[in-house]
């Protein structure tokens, strides 16, 4: 997906969450932030290379990806005229390798959060467990290295990319403000890296003629599955 078309939506996804923070409703909601921990689970990804200079040529790998770890923390707070609607800022790490390929990613999501309290006492107004979902899209930082001979070396290179986020928790409050929570979360984004390369003595590429410049091009679409433990504080 182009990168300007990927700002834009996530501009416009940033200034309908910020209307949302202006809203009345926000004086008295229920505020809340995680820290939370996980792995992500094995799965297959498939990942293209392509080369257009000084010959054309395609290569298509499939990649077997291990458990990797991964991290975040996330912001966000509860409606007081709608209890059960929430919104949530979350920002996060997680890597995976496989043989002859490593991707390393900081996606940073804006998610729209809904819950079921139950159990609600005085205690607990908003419910003691809460089983709850979140979603929305994912602007997505990152690194990758793809082995891709023998066309060239080893594809190495950063992205940025816009993809998608998806979670299913259960919390349980243990304290008012304090409670523990279990999530899966799904994501799903495209990793794609260009590389120029000018043959040596190295000069810059507009020097060298067009058929001594070796160009490729390597995506990989990856969609992750991840198990998370938590901790929440909430306020009031």
């Amino acid at each position: 997906m182009p990168i300007l078309y990927s700002k834009k939506v996530l501009a416009h996804t940033v200034l309908l969450l910020s209307w949302l923070v202006m809203a009345p409703a926000l004086a008295c909601a229920e505020f809340f932030g995680d820290l939370y921990g996980g792995a992500t689970l094995p799965e297959h990804a498939a990942t293209s290379h392509t080369q257009t200079q000084p010959t054309a040529a395609n290569l298509t790998r499939q990649l077997d990806f291990g458990a990797g770890p991964t991290f975040g923390l996330r912001a966000g707070y509860w409606f007081a005229r709608f209890p059960w609607l929430g919104v949530a800022g979350d920002l996060s790490y997680f890597s995976h390798s496989a043989e002859g390929a490593s991707i390393s990613a900081v996606p940073i999501s804006l998610l729209l959060m809904l819950r079921w309290p139950l159990l609600a006492s005085e205690e607990h107004p908003t419910g003691k467990l809460q089983p709850y979902i979140g979603f929305g899209p994912s602007f997505v930082a990152g690194n990758s290295s793809i082995d891709v001979a023998p066309l060239t070396k080893t594809q190495d290179g950063s992205f940025t990319t816009l993809g998608a986020d998806a979670r299913a928790g259960l919390l349980w409050k243990f304290h008012r403000h304090i409670g523990v929570f279990g999530e899966y979360r799904f994501t799903y984004f495209s990793a794609g890296t260009f590389d120029e390369q000018c043959l040596p003595p190295p000069q810059p590429c507009r020097a060298v003629p067009r058929d001594a410049i070796t160009v490729n091009t390597t995506d990989t679409s990856l969609t992750t599955q991840q198990i998370l433990i938590g901790l929440r504080f909430s306020l009031p």
